[in-house]
């Protein structure tokens, strides 16, 4: 019968320090669990990366986004668009002002005696908010009204019989998700007219509720 050569403690040491344990760092030199560690982590990394490409990139990267080896432009670019930090989204607010932010400036008229709904948007911000529009009569003194509306239920109204364009502005309170609408007539035979109805705001981060002052006992 063949004799089995049996191995030393040296050698099985050695054997044992190539194989290596599960627990092994991630290391393309060493055990065999950490280079399989090391693949499989730079596999992973790869694939979640691609995904992520795909997903939110579709477009050419901006002149400022950053661009390295794991970090692309592509990426980098959908970061620079985003309007403000995820975590801090509920910090931020909208302030009356007259930069304006949302725009329908089309020229509209009617000839109802009845409001007739022209404009609408969709507010994105909770603060204060500046409407702002233009609006005139086909006859002199035959009065056009203009009604804004927040969800539906009247805010404000102006009116004028000038045959000159004329612009109004008011400020109201808003929530995040209100929808203003903006609503038009005519007083008797003539058109109204509306134009440049415009959603105005400066966005601005509100203060986070903190406690101040919290005093107890003989002060």
């Amino acid at each position: 019968m063949p004799q089995l050569p049996i191995a030393d403690k040296t050698t099985l040491d050695l054997v044992n320090t190539k194989v290596g344990a599960t627990g092994d760092a991630a290391n393309a030199l060493g055990s065999i669990f950490a280079r399989l560690a090391e693949i499989l982590t730079n596999r992973l990394t790869a694939a979640r990366a691609a995904f992520l490409d795909v997903a939110v990139s579709s477009r050419a990267p901006a002149s400022t986004a950053l661009s390295t080896a794991t970090w692309t432009a592509a990426r980098a670019t959908n970061l620079d668009k985003l309007d403000i930090p995820v975590s801090l989204a509920s910090n931020w607010g909208s302030i009356e002002s007259d930069t304006i932010q949302l725009s329908a400036d089309g020229e509209c008229y009617t000839t109802n005696t009845s409001y007739v709904k022209a404009k609408e948007f969709r507010i994105k911000y909770g603060g204060r908010i500046r409407v702002k529009f233009e609006t005139k009569s086909s006859v002199t003194n035959i009065t056009t009204y203009i009604e804004v509306r927040r969800n539906g239920t009247a805010v404000n109204n102006n009116n004028t019989g000038l045959t000159n364009y004329t612009q109004f502005s008011i400020d109201l309170d808003v929530t995040p998700g209100d929808c203003i609408q903006v609503y038009q007539r005519i007083s008797g035979v003539a058109t109204s007219y509306l134009r440049n109805v415009r959603i105005c705001y400066d966005i601005t981060q509100e203060s986070i509720p903190t406690v101040l002052q919290n005093s107890a006992g003989a002060i």
